[in-house]
């Protein structure tokens, strides 16, 4: 009776031992990779309509001004949650006052991403839905336009943009991308490194209930004057460099990429006749933070920008974010 006393006890204690040190290595494993990171942003989404080249060289007429739209938010929120070179990063928009709203609309929407980092290597898929855009220069579609009046608003124009990109650092020992885009880890030195992307977009623009093109505006459009979606696929590809100063836990870094597009447009007036074209393809990044061991805080300033032409009209998409971060790896 008193060896199976014993060999029960003996069984206890080693199932005892076993199981805490599977949850300390367990603990351990995710304590070491396991990163949150919540962000407050200023990132308004600005959407260009101006005559081509083309347009302005085949046509006598004066040539129509340029229309501004711009997405109205407060700021953007979200939250990433990384593990082991993986995150997610979910956002929401904020919205602005109710007198804001009042005189610009209010954009709904969200933003989804997903990156992967591994050393040489960053992949990152994204997708970013928005619905709602006013016309930021009221004055170019009608010119007796003055503050106590509301801005034009297209409160049903919706946006979606998603795709994917490869960013590969040739000397990952000496700049570390994650470090300076979503700290998920830390850089310890100084250092530079030459940059490449390769991507893939898809964006498409759709207002349901109208033209795409503002009122004023139509007549001078003949072909794409009355559209009322577009979609432009694009593949390009960027070279540039990156550099991050470190000193102590302080860090100041950026990034600067030039590259071609090559796209594919497509609209609801000339569906049967897609154009392909080439454009130049910009991103800038510049980010200053304080990154310790496991905590860290900051600010990012980054911009985007790409150039579509159709026969008779330039679009630029361009959007310019300013990121408040802070975060913890566990």
């Amino acid at each position: 009776m008193l060896f199976k006393v014993k060999k029960t006890i003996n069984l206890s204690l080693a199932l005892t031992g076993l199981l805490t040190f599977a949850t300390q290595s367990l603990a351990q494993e995710f304590n070491d990779n396991f990163t949150v990171r919540l962000y407050l942003a200023n990132a308004p989404l600005s959407y260009e309509v101006a005559a081509s080249p083309q347009f302005i060289e085949n046509n006598d007429q004066a040539t129509p001004s340029t229309l501004l739209y711009s997405t109205n938010t407060l700021a953007e929120t979200g939250i990433s949650i990384g593990y082991k070179g993986y995150s997610l990063s979910l956002g929401q928009p904020v919205k602005p006052s109710a007198s804001n709203i009042e005189s610009k609309g209010t954009t709904e929407g969200a933003s989804y991403r997903i990156t992967y980092n591994k050393g040489l290597y960053n992949l990152e898929v994204f997708h970013k839905d928005e619905t709602g855009f006013y016309i930021a220069n009221p004055t170019q579609v009608d010119p007796t336009w003055n503050s106590t009046k509301p801005y034009p608003q297209i409160p049903n124009m919706n946006m979606k943009n998603s795709g994917f990109q490869s960013t590969f650092v040739l000397h990952p020992k000496s700049f570390s991308l994650p470090a300076l885009l979503d700290q998920s880890e830390k850089q310890k030195q100084s250092g530079g490194s030459f940059l490449g992307a390769l991507g893939a977009e898809i964006t498409n623009v759709s207002n349901p209930n109208g033209p795409l093109i503002y009122d004023s505006h139509q007549q001078f459009y003949s072909e794409n004057g009355s559209m009322d979606w577009t979609k432009v696929q694009s593949m390009y590809a960027k070279l540039g460099g990156g550099y991050t100063l470190v000193w102590e836990e302080i860090y100041l870094g950026g990034t600067l990429l030039f590259g071609g597009t090559y796209y594919s447009t497509s609209n609801s007036n000339t569906s049967k006749n897609r154009r392909d074209g080439q454009a130049i393809a910009r991103s800038a990044n510049l980010g200053l933070g304080y990154n310790t061991s496991s905590g860290f805080f900051g600010v990012n300033f980054s911009n985007t920008s790409t150039d579509v032409l159709y026969k008779e009209i330039r679009t630029t998409t361009s959007r310019a974010i300013q990121e408040f971060f802070m975060g913890y790896r566990f």
